[in-house]
C-alpha cells in the first residue's frame, strides 16, 4: 500500500519506480585464454562483475570502459 503524504513523498515514490524501470545490466567477464598486453597479464581465473549504466546487450559497447575500470580496481 502506497500512501502519498504530499508532493515530496510523491516525487520520492516516482523516482523509486523510475529507477526500477531503468535497471542496469550485470555481466560477468573473464578472458578465454592467457593475454599479455602492455606489460599486463590477463588469465582465465581473473573474473570481474561489471554493471553497466545503460540497458545494453554487451558491456563492450563503449570501448569496454566499465570492464577496464573493473580490472584496474580489482587487480592493480
Amino acid at each position: 500500500m502506497i500512501r502519498c503524504f504530499g508532493r515530496k513523498a510523491g516525487a520520492v515514490i516516482y523516482n523509486e519506480l523510475k529507477n526500477r524501470m531503468l535497471m542496469s545490466k550485470v555481466f560477468q567477464v573473464k578472458p578465454k585464454r592467457l593475454k599479455r598486453s602492455n606489460g599486463a597479464v590477463l588469465t582465465p581465473d581473473m573474473v570481474v562483475t561489471v554493471t553497466t549504466m545503460q540497458h545494453t546487450a554487451t558491456p563492450f559497447y563503449n570501448g569496454a570502459k566499465e570492464v577496464q575500470e573493473a580490472y584496474m580496481r580489482i587487480y592493480v
